[in-house]
């Protein structure tokens, strides 16, 4: 529960806050994670910005509020059937969330620009690889059986 909290904590500077500034020949420009996904559909490439959005901002915030629910909820023995709903749609959640990707991709473009450009990392980048982390353990010590065998104890078959 305190990787999920601390993860869902992370998670609104890393996606709000600049992460990366670029000055190129005296041309200034901050983005954000949300921004990006934008400026890829603004260029035409509505299904990749779409995918962009929903793999690196809006599943990761769901997979996060998904166990901290279900922590929760088992804790507390409440709503039987919404935890029932998010143990069966966890799979889900998990395969759509990829911070990792774009953690690959921002290591990409960091390196490509190097070269022409000036770039100055925000706290974004801080939060955003702080998030990256967390989520990685959170994904990793989330055990589906464990959960499903707790649903079981706390409301019966």
């Amino acid at each position: 529960m305190a990787l999920a909290l601390a993860a869902l904590i992370l998670y609104f500077p890393a996606n709000l806050m600049p992460i990366l500034e670029i000055d190129l020949v005296g041309n200034i420009r901050q983005t954000t994670v949300l921004h990006g996904a934008m400026v890829v559909m603004d260029q035409g490439f509505v299904l990749v910005g779409i995918a962009v959005l929903v793999a690196g901002v809006i599943a990761p915030l769901l997979l996060l509020l998904s166990i901290l629910t279900q922590l929760v909820l088992l804790h507390f023995g409440i709503r039987r059937e919404t935890v029932r709903w998010l143990l069966l749609h966890h799979p889900t959640l998990d395969q759509l969330s990829m911070i990792e990707i774009y953690m690959i991709s921002f290591f990409v473009s960091v390196f490509k620009l190097v070269d022409i450009a000036d770039l100055t990392y925000g706290w974004g980048t801080l939060c955003y690889i702080l998030l990256f982390v967390l989520t990685f353990y959170v994904q990793y010590e989330y055990n589906r059986e464990l959960m499903w065998q707790r649903y079981d104890e706390t409301y019966g078959k």
